[in-house]
């Protein structure tokens, strides 16, 4: 699931393409937008005149490329350096990393790895949310059970 915003902003590229971009992993800066025209957002392409792609990597692939755009044409050129776009870069990295790692702990922790039935403490968590839920609206919970 998308927002509006991500569908209009974020743009899914082949590994290949990206990696044109980033051969050695460094940011890709750029004052000719056409070296770029097809990953550009539609919002960005009419008022930007120079872009950064910043290289993502996720444990050890490059994962995506944050992009970086100005109106004034010399912000971004081949020649600048790049020492803030990389340290940011690894920011970034290091905080989705951390992102997908509490995923797959969430996940651990609700869920037999076996199976991947949802466990007790799923149904607990469920359960008191659910009873929020009912003190806040004032509604009736109905349960049944059932015997086989």
């Amino acid at each position: 699931m998308q927002t509006s915003w991500h569908q209009a902003n974020c743009r899914t590229i082949a590994t290949e393409q990206l990696q044109t971009f980033h051969p050695q992993r460094k940011p890709f800066l750029t004052n000719n937008l056409t070296q770029i025209a097809s990953i550009l957002p539609k919002s960005l392409a009419d008022k930007s005149q120079s872009a950064a792609l910043t290289p993502l990597i996720l444990e050890g692939e490059l994962f995506g490329s944050l992009l970086f755009t100005d109106n004034d044409k010399n912000r971004f050129y081949p020649e600048l350096g790049t020492l803030h776009l990389e340290q940011l870069a690894v920011k970034v990295s290091f905080c989705l990393t951390n992102a997908m790692i509490r995923e797959q702990l969430e996940y651990m922790a609700h869920y037999d790895r076996l199976t991947g039935v949802a466990n007790r403490r799923l149904m607990e968590v469920s359960n008191n949310e659910e009873l929020i839920r009912q003190k806040r609206y004032q509604r009736t919970i109905f349960c049944a059970l059932y015997r086989l």
